[in-house]
């Protein structure tokens, strides 16, 4: 979706799954929620002239966690080349990292 107010932009589409996610792999609740978002591309080939885009296609959040837990979270929807998912998980108290794509 194109406009903000039809509920369109990366944060709908993702941000509950991404927020779902961190509670599952982390086994703890947000407490608080900062972020901001953007809409970079104004037209397309396809949509161009009298309408613009006006939803979001760059997020960027953190998240504090119970118990000094924190999440950071960016989903960009302005990449070119093939779509792909990263997750990446680091534990600063076990000094493990992991990454899925």
């Amino acid at each position: 979706m194109c406009d903000e107010l039809m509920g369109g932009g990366v944060l709908n589409v993702y941000g509950a799954i991404l927020v779902d996610l961190i509670a599952f792999l982390t086994c703890k609740r947000a407490t608080s929620v900062n972020g901001m978002l953007k809409t970079y591309a104004r037209q397309t080939e396809h949509i161009n002239g009298h309408r613009l885009i006006t939803s979001d296609d760059f997020c960027s959040f953190q998240m504090e966690l119970n118990d000094d837990a924190c999440a950071t979270v960016t989903v960009n929807g302005n990449v070119a080349g093939p779509y792909y998912q990263e997750v990446c998980a680091t534990a600063v108290l076990i000094h493990r990292s992991a990454c899925v794509r």
